[in-house]
């Protein structure tokens, strides 16, 4: 048992070295010539554990832009990007349907009719949605602003039937474009049936739609990279020494690192009584 609480690997080739090359043979715990590598292999592991916190702890919190994404992405990628909110008809979130419950084609002579992919949808901008709603961030806050979204493909709308599911996509990036409510969406601007000037066919979401994403914030990148490190550290030889000596019995572990290559490693372990 080292004076500082545990026999490191290092601390073993020190002794092992020493013993082999020079006359000095007397490594018993206690004596002077083992005291003094105990005390250079401890001063050896505040400098390795320094080091190895340096990143985490000073580096990355002073850290932005393209310098942060240096760091970040060999560890988890590079950052979030925006993304737009999205659903596709098979989704079956957005709906073209009749407004009293007629077939489309009771809206256009009795003819089905085709609704072209870039067709704009939208919330109203007087909606009196606030943020205050359960479960509706301040960020999907639809007061006072428009939402604006477009089909991604055509919608069919056949004569017997009286109603369409459409796939779309947010005009708005990011959060801007979610709609956090049922019903959100009220507007379109197809006008290619005959019954048009009656506003008889109408949109909406079924369901809230909050898919879009802002791009990722320096603050958030950061807490990501962290987590990423504390976690690879838990296999480290301190992790690993901390679990075994947990275990009934055991007083000491000794790790012998890169046996048979990077990544494995023997733990020789002292027992509390023979």
């Amino acid at each position: 048992m080292s004076t500082f609480g545990r026999t490191s690997s290092a601390l073993l080739r020190m002794i092992k070295a020493l013993t082999d090359r020079t006359s000095i043979n007397q490594m018993v715990v206690g004596s002077k010539s083992r005291y003094l590598l105990e005390i250079f292999d401890n001063e050896l592991r505040i400098i390795s554990n320094f080091v190895t916190e340096l990143p985490r702890k000073v580096i990355l919190p002073t850290s932005t832009g393209k310098i942060l994404e240096q760091i970040g992405t060999p560890i988890i990628g590079s950052p979030f990007p925006s993304r737009q909110a999205e659903v596709s008809a098979s989704d079956r979130i957005i709906q073209f349907s009749t407004r009293t419950g007629v077939t489309f084609g009771e809206l256009n002579s009795g003819n089905s009719f085709t609704i072209p992919s870039g067709t704009q949808l939208w919330a109203p901008s007087d909606l009196s949605v606030s943020s205050s709603i359960a479960g509706i961030d301040e960020a999907d806050n639809v007061q006072n602003r428009t939402i604006n979204w477009s089909l991604t493909s055509s919608v069919f709308c056949p004569a017997d039937s009286t109603g369409a599911f459409a796939s779309a996509k947010a005009l708005s990036p990011g959060r801007l474009g979610n709609l956090p409510l049922p019903g959100l969406l009220v507007g379109h601007g197809f006008t290619g049936y005959r019954d048009y000037l009656s506003n008889s066919l109408t949109v909406t979401n079924l369901k809230p739609i909050i898919s879009g994403a802002n791009e990722e914030s320096e603050t958030g990148y950061k807490y990501r990279i962290s987590k990423a490190w504390t976690t690879s550290e838990a296999a480290n030889d301190s992790a690993v020494s901390l679990a075994v000596t947990a275990l009934p019995g055991v007083s000491n572990a000794i790790i012998n690192r890169w046996v048979d290559g990077p990544g494995r490693f023997d733990v020789f372990l002292d027992s509390i009584s023979p």
